[in-house]
């Protein structure tokens, strides 16, 4: 199920989806493409979701395929509906085994300790993506919000990410609520996977890794008491602008000023 497209063996390019969708039963659910094995560049998705299975802002599962410049904007919970699931979710992708995502951003409103963006009852849980397994890349991406998971395993980049995942230049901040088994600041789970370059801020203290491990390098994780600096910073690392372009975020209603 997918708020443009149910299954993609195509180029989905510059697509806009706005609503709702509610699916019972599990499935592989996207806010823009259920499942996709071929190309999605530059779509937007303001798609509440009520699902489970493999539920992502954007896209519900991906296998050999790639995504590149994808939005996602998701409101309070209390103001608007936003995603309420249970599986591999994540604020672009639920799922993906081989492929690659690249500049994907996912940006909650409303964010504070009481209200969430995203709420996941069990399962994996990234901020970007559920689970990953196989040879998936991710690229200068970023999310921003409020995620609360009652059971489970959450990262604030990848829920689960496995089989040579290889994650560089990406952003994790937010809040995160809810009594999750594994809370992880850019896993929940890792194995045989990499991060590279990436940076997480959030309310609560976090590890790296909450379960398994990761090859880390140049990784920052800020919380409200501590800073943990794994290995060594050998750069400033990029501001969000540098990553999207400040195109990208003027164009969305930032002031660089």
């Amino acid at each position: 199920f997918g708020g443009l497209i149910g299954e993609n063996f195509g180029e989905l390019y510059c697509g806009n989806s706005s609503g709702e969708i509610t699916v019972l039963g599990e499935a592989s659910v996207g806010g823009s493409v259920g499942v996709n094995s071929k190309v999605i560049s530059k779509v937007l998705s303001a798609v509440a979701l009520n699902a489970c299975g493999n539920v992502g802002g954007v896209l519900g599962y991906g296998k050999l395929g790639s995504i590149s410049d994808a939005y996602y904007e998701i409101y309070s919970l209390v103001t608007k509906t936003g995603m309420v699931a249970y599986g591999n979710v994540g604020g672009i992708a639920g799922r993906i085994d081989a492929g690659t995502l690249v500049n994907g951003l996912v940006l909650g409103y409303d964010i504070n300790e009481e209200n969430s963006n995203i709420f996941v009852s069990s399962g994996y849980f990234g901020g970007l993506v559920g689970m990953t397994y196989g040879e998936v890349t991710i690229l200068n991406s970023f999310a921003n919000a409020s995620f609360d998971i009652a059971d489970g395993t959450f990262g604030g980049l990848v829920g689960s990410a496995s089989g040579l995942t290889g994650i560089t230049d990406c952003y994790a901040r937010g809040i995160v609520l809810g009594n999750a088994s594994f809370k992880g600041a850019f896993a929940g789970y890792g194995e045989n996977s990499g991060f590279n370059q990436c940076y997480a801020e959030f309310n609560v203290d976090l590890n790296a890794v909450a379960s398994g491990s990761i090859n880390a390098n140049n990784l920052v994780i800020l919380t409200n008491q501590t800073t943990e600096v794994m290995t060594n910073i050998s750069k400033v690392l990029k501001t969000e602008e540098e990553i999207f372009g400040q195109e990208f975020w003027t164009n969305r209603g930032f002031d660089f000023v």
